[in-house]
């Protein structure tokens, strides 16, 4: 029995070993797939009460920076090919067919993990990201690193002014702007949002239906977000798994002169588009930098 508990010792000290070395082997984590190596940055995020996503139009001379290369912005009209119910809303505001399809999504987490430390110092924290639907123009200019779907890219995104890490913040994510933003739970799968910003003042009322759905997929999946403007060169991969989803009615309301306030009130005015609820997914991701 002895040289067996020796093994047994032998055993647990190189596990123990192998965990508390920097760059040493680890066990793989199902709920993740593996990361492409060369991150300037990783984090992991985890405990999200919350993702609550607004579809609305831009116009895309509009946009707040240049696309990365290798991608552009899609327009309805090629939103709407292969979608009867589309084309025919679009057949009755023509002029809005060359804008293009803006995402504005608020997400509360309890952790935030930015190169193993916590970045949200503890606390729920809401958060807000704006991305563009777009396609990849030129497969050539892709980074050999880029996972999965490429079909956003990120245009701004914010957290709060105060209570969190900013510059870890910023080490993972090079677009972040710091604003007033906040995300207030007013019943079950229910949540009453604001951002504000100097382009404008955004609100919205959200109320999940409670039939949630869990991703169909039974491993974790993959997708790439570029960065866009002074930015354009980085890029994030993230590998994800967990989420559910469930249908949303919302009230929302946008006033201001920025290109998101003013895309969000025109497109409720002339075009409203759908706001998607999702909860319970883990993220890890890397970011990433191509040469300029």
């Amino acid at each position: 029995m002895l040289p067996v508990l020796r093994f047994r010792a032998l055993l647990l000290l190189l596990t123990l070993l192998a965990w508390s070395v920097p760059g040493a082997a680890k066990a793989a984590d199902p709920r993740f797939g593996e990361l492409p190596p060369g991150a300037a940055s990783t984090s992991e995020m985890s405990g999200v009460a919350c993702e609550i996503c607004l579809d609305h139009l831009v116009e895309a001379a509009a946009l707040p920076g240049r696309m990365p290369r290798g991608f552009r912005a899609i327009t309805l009209a090629e939103a709407a090919e292969g979608d009867s119910a589309m084309q025919a809303r679009l057949a009755q505001h023509p002029e809005l067919a060359p804008l293009v399809i803006g995402s504005l999504c608020f997400l509360v987490a309890d952790t935030f993990l930015v190169d193993g430390a916590d970045a949200l110092r503890g606390r729920r924290t809401p958060m807000a990201f704006w991305w563009v639907q777009a396609s990849v123009a030129d497969s050539g200019a892709l980074d050999r690193r880029v996972r999965g779907s490429a079909s956003y890219v990120q245009l701004a995104s914010w957290y709060p002014r105060r209570g969190i890490d900013r510059e870890r913040i910023r080490t993972t994510d090079p677009m972040a702007q710091f604003a007033e933003i906040r995300a207030e739970r007013s019943g079950p799968y229910a949540w009453r949002l604001l951002l504000e910003t100097p382009g404008g003042r955004i609100t919205g009322h959200v109320r999940g239906d409670g039939v949630r759905v869990a991703r169909r997929a039974t491993g974790p999946g993959f997708m790439t977000v570029p960065c866009s403007g002074e930015e354009a060169d980085a890029f994030t991969v993230y590998t994800y798994s967990g989420h559910h989803h469930q249908g949303a009615t919302a009230e929302w309301q946008a006033h201001g002169p920025g290109a998101l306030a003013r895309g969000i009130e025109r497109s409720l005015r002339e075009f409203p588009m759908d706001t998607f609820y999702q909860d319970a997914w883990r993220a890890r991701s890397g970011l990433y930098r191509r040469d300029r």
